[in-house]
């Protein structure tokens, strides 16, 4: 810690000694402080761990199952926020473990042994680490989500002495089975959506919504209910993928059937018909499950919201459609006599010529809002979170390029961040040049912040890039004296 960036010559020499112990030492309690010393150690040097990726994941499979499953999830977040990029192929030797654990569960309502408590203690921190690391999981969430929906259906109606009986409120099976569902939760908003706001009828880019909506409704309306708890957990996931799905979809397949599902499940559990205060915010959000609603009414609330965006869209996508239809159909039935009649008309009268009057393009203008929500530094802290500000302010900033070429390319460089990065000075001398002073002063503080926070070498770098692009840039005036 003291050494900071400077230890790292002497990284050769420590971390393979500290690995070689972890594995052939004999003392639980000195293997677990070496694991917390390398994930520590991970968090200081960050990138130059990189060549010693696969003795620290050896280290990781070998010692998954045993009592030291809270260090190594705590390594391995650390390692993926260090290292991201060499981190993914690590992906399916991590992925593999997780299944391994989830699909191993075996615990019964009623039980209290150890062997129960222990599983239910691994199953939340196996819970927690995939929460954690859900943006490096990418392409194989398809794995994960369908183990949690089996764990789900087992934990909501454990075998008790031989019988399915759901678990009681507040007892550890019950808390796991909710933490299981908003894993489940969490994973599927980490799926791109489709960004055609004309487009109701499919938003995901995935088949997983579909595949989690069914088994889902299936548990609400078995013989052995989810408690209020699991029940209310569920109808917050459905809600997460009646947006994921659109409104053309959802309305088509499930409407009814979740309808009539829900309204079942909630007579059954005994939910009360809380009235909402006066002076309550009434915007629809999933949050609303754990306050007065019921959950059919933020069922409704959430089916009506997005059959209202997606009429909306749709009626002015149709009067657009109509029109163009109109303008290529035209008559059906024209008479020849006619036709020739009006050419003859034409040849003997021209037309005269009339000059066309170029008409000036609107000038696309900044949503300064926007723009300034996206630099805001006020909620970063570690590493993680300026990554995050740096994606997102470089997207933004072509969002907003007055240039069409540069707002031309903002979704390409969201799916594809190497773009945005190689843009990002364009499109931030592009946008500087229509900034008030007061919007310079907010941008030039925000750049001051991420020089002395915690920022990645990589951002510095783009950083000092800007600076020397924008010297050459007559219109850039005021700027420099905020970058270091």
């Amino acid at each position: 810690n003291a050494l900071g960036i400077r230890s790292v010559p002497f990284l050769k020499r420590i971390v393979p000694h500290i690995l070689a112990t972890v594995k052939n030492c004999g003392q639980s309690g000195l293997r677990e402080a070496l694991l917390q010393q390398v994930a520590s150690l991970s968090s200081i040097v960050h990138e130059n761990l990189r060549p010693y990726l696969p003795a620290i994941f050896d280290v990781v499979e070998e010692f998954w199952f045993s009592r030291h499953l809270s260090a190594l999830c705590s390594l391995v977040e650390r390692v993926a926020a260090a290292v991201p990029d060499d981190f993914r192929k690590y992906v399916p030797l991590l992925v593999r473990q997780i299944l391994a654990s989830v699909e191993g569960v075996n615990v019964s309502e009623g039980s209290s042994s150890n062997n129960a408590s222990s599983e239910i203690e691994r199953l939340e921190l196996i819970l927690k680490h995939v929460q954690g690391i859900k943006h490096v999981l990418g392409e194989y969430i398809h794995l994960i989500i369908p183990a949690l929906i089996q764990l789900t259906e087992s934990l909501i109606a454990p075998v008790t002495d031989g019988v399915r009986i759901s678990p009681k409120s507040g007892s550890g099976i019950c808390h796991v089975a909710v933490e299981t569902v908003e894993t489940v939760t969490i994973l599927l908003q980490t799926i791109e959506l489709n960004s055609n706001p004309l487009d109701n009828n499919i938003k995901s880019n995935t088949a997983l919504p579909a595949r989690v909506v069914q088994p889902f409704l299936r548990m609400l309306g078995g013989e052995v209910k989810p408690n209020k708890p699991v029940g209310t957990a569920i109808i917050q996931c459905l809600c997460v993928c009646i947006r994921q799905l659109g409104s053309g979809r959802w309305l088509s397949f499930y409407d009814s059937t979740a309808r009539e599902t829900i309204n079942m499940w909630q007579t059954k559990v005994g939910f009360e018909n809380v009235a909402p205060r006066a002076e309550e915010d009434y915007r629809v959000t999933e949050n609303r499950l754990r306050s007065f609603s019921r959950p059919i009414d933020v069922y409704t609330d959430v089916v009506a919201e997005i059959t209202n965006i997606g009429n909306r869209f749709g009626s002015e996508e149709d009067g657009s459609r109509s029109e163009s239809s109109f303008a290529r159909s035209g008559p059906s039935e024209v008479s020849l006599a006619r036709m020739g009649s009006d050419i003859t008309k034409l040849i003997r009268n021209p037309p005269s010529i009339q000059p066309i009057l170029h008409q000036p393009t609107t000038a696309h203008r900044i949503n300064f809002a926007n723009l300034q929500k996206a630099w805001d530094v006020s909620q970063r802290s570690t590493r993680e979170d300026w990554d995050e500000w740096m994606r997102r302010f470089s997207v933004q900033l072509l969002r907003e390029a007055p240039s069409p070429a540069l707002r031309a390319c903002a979704e390409l460089a969201q799916a594809y961040q190497p773009l945005a990065r190689e843009l990002f000075s364009a499109a931030f001398v592009c946008c500087w040049a229509d900034l008030n002073d007061q919007y310079r002063s907010s941008l030039v503080y925000a750049l001051e912040a991420v020089f002395t926070a915690d920022a990645s070498l990589e951002i510095l770098q783009l950083l000092l890039n800007l600076a020397e692009f924008m010297e050459h840039d007559v219109d850039c005036d005021g700027v420099d004296a905020g970058l270091p």
